[in-house]
C-alpha cells in the first residue's frame, strides 16, 4: 500500500521535523510513503490565498496515477475513528487502488 501527505504551510521547527522523520521511519517500514509539502502562498487577500494553493494540489493531482483514493483532512470534514479509517484502508487495498494520499488542509481552512 502507497501513501502520500500532502500538506500546505511553511517547512517546521526543528521538534516537528524530528516527529516527522520518527513518524516516516515507522510508516515507511510496512509501506510506502511520501510527503509533499506546498508552501504556503502569502497573498493578503485570503480567498486568492486559497485559490492559489489548490491550484498547485491541483497540479500535483494531476500528474498522479486516477486510480488513486483522496482523503482531505478538514476541519468541515467527517470525523472517522482509527477502526473506521484501518476499514477504509483494507477495503481500498481489496480493489486495487493505485495510493491513498491524504491532503491536509492550510490554516484558512479549505
Amino acid at each position: 500500500m502507497k501513501f502520500q501527505i500532502i500538506t500546505i504551510g511553511k517547512k517546521h521547527d526543528k521538534n516537528i521535523e524530528d516527529f516527522i522523520s520518527d513518524f516516516e521511519k515507522r510508516i515507511k517500514a510496512n509501506f510506502d510513503l511520501s510527503w509533499t509539502i506546498i508552501t504556503s502562498q502569502d497573498d493578503s487577500n485570503k480567498e486568492r490565498q486559497k485559490e492559489k494553493e489548490g491550484i498547485k494540489i491541483i497540479e500535483i493531482l494531476e500528474k498522479e496515477n486516477k486510480n488513486n483514493f483522496i482523503i482531505l483532512l478538514d476541519y468541515k470534514g467527517k470525523e472517522k475513528s482509527t477502526l473506521e479509517l484501518s476499514n477504509i484502508f483494507e477495503e481500498k487495498m481489496n480493489t486495487g487502488i493505485g495510493k491513498i494520499i491524504f491532503i491536509i488542509s492550510g490554516t484558512n481552512r479549505y
